[in-house]
């Protein structure tokens, strides 16, 4: 649960923070939050995927089925790495809601 947020995390419609500076790689994606003293984040593998998803607003939920779809596996094998990547994200104030 994002901190003041009553909502559990599946159910909030997260999205990137327009205050992060981000860059594709050749083997992911670089996240550098919007905190003076942030230290960039390299997102890989499902990490980067969920970030290119966040092109627009979903919820963990969302973000759960359509990886399981793309990834051809059932959404309960991924769904605590969905949250906790979501949960990673907005800790380092790269999704807000």
């Amino acid at each position: 649960m994002a901190a003041g947020d009553p909502s559990p995390l599946g159910t909030v419609a997260w999205r990137r923070a327009e205050t992060v500076l981000w860059r594709r790689t050749l083997d992911g994606v670089v996240v550098l939050g919007p905190a003076e003293s942030a230290q960039p984040v390299a997102l890989r593998g499902a990490a980067a995927d969920i970030w290119e998803l966040l092109e627009e607003p979903a919820s963990v939920a969302v973000l759960g089925a359509a990886l399981a779809h793309d990834y051809g596996v059932p959404v309960e094998r991924i769904a605590d790495d969905v949250e906790r990547a979501v949960d990673a994200l907005v800790k380092v104030g790269a999704l807000c809601c």
